[in-house]
């Protein structure tokens, strides 16, 4: 009765993206994510991940594993190409600047979560201050390399050449990295301090386990 429901209802792009977080994770971890870590992967709530399921497996996009306690993606399991290589550089403070950014390693991303023609890095996240978005201690989070940033834009940013991830706002003169932990207070930039943006947040690609 679900399925034959959700089958009417065409696929959207929100959809597709929880195919794909689905697809990745598996070719990734090897084993199917929980509605709670796709939820979180793509920074949504529970509930229209669930509907989004019930669609992808109403369309024969998505199957329930015999043992009924995970997801497979009929995509992935027909086709094996394997994900775009993207850098690892290293650690970004969710809190106050820890680390200038260096090459480490490199880590799989998922090519949907990448625009053509831009270069992107990953990088592992250290504290708590940006949990309001759902970026968490030990997140791999994805940065598209830019020099510029909108206000409202989640930025790394490099301060006396230490990384941080933070809200952008640039207002009269002043630069301010706004936390999203409203324990927590806004950096100001100060005059004499070295300063540029590297990278605009594109998405995480891993959640830690609490």
């Amino acid at each position: 009765m679900v399925k034959n429901r959700f089958k009417d209802i065409p696929l959207n792009r929100s959809d597709l993206e929880v195919e794909a977080f689905i697809s990745s994770y598996l070719l990734r971890e090897g084993f199917s994510p929980s509605q709670h870590e796709i939820a979180r992967g793509l920074g949504r709530s529970r509930y229209p991940i669930q509907i989004s399921i019930q669609k992808l497996i109403a369309h024969g996009r998505v199957t329930v594993l015999k043992n009924g306690k995970g997801l497979t993606s009929v995509a992935q399991v027909a086709s094996q190409v394997p994900l775009p290589q993207v850098p690892l550089l290293g650690a970004v403070a969710a809190g106050r600047p820890i680390e200038a950014i260096e090459r480490r390693e490199s880590i799989e991303v998922p090519s949907w979560m990448m625009k053509p023609n831009a270069y992107y890095f990953v990088l592992r996240v250290q504290g708590e201050s940006m949990i309001e978005d759902h970026i968490e201690n030990g997140d791999l989070v994805l940065i598209r390399q830019s020099d510029s940033a909108r206000n409202g834009d989640r930025v790394v940013a490099l301060i006396n050449n230490e990384a941080t991830l933070k809200r952008f706002e640039k207002k009269n003169g002043r630069i301010l990295l706004h936390p999203a932990n409203a324990a927590m207070r806004p950096i100001e930039v100060g005059a004499h301090q070295e300063f540029r943006i590297a990278g605009i947040f594109s998405g995480i690609l891993r959640k830690t386990d609490h």
